[in-house]
């Protein structure tokens, strides 16, 4: 595997967050397309 063959020096993965108003985690570490689905969809 990669991890196994020392291949890349990966320090951190970003991670994206999408809080709400009062900064509780909606989605975390999602598509892009689940992001656009979750803004698409009525309140």
């Amino acid at each position: 595997t990669i991890t196994k063959q020392k291949l890349y020096d990966i320090k951190a993965i970003p991670t994206l967050y999408l809080l709400d108003k009062d900064k509780k985690v909606i989605l975390k570490d999602t598509s892009i397309e689940a992001i656009e689905s979750f803004f698409a969809k009525p309140n």
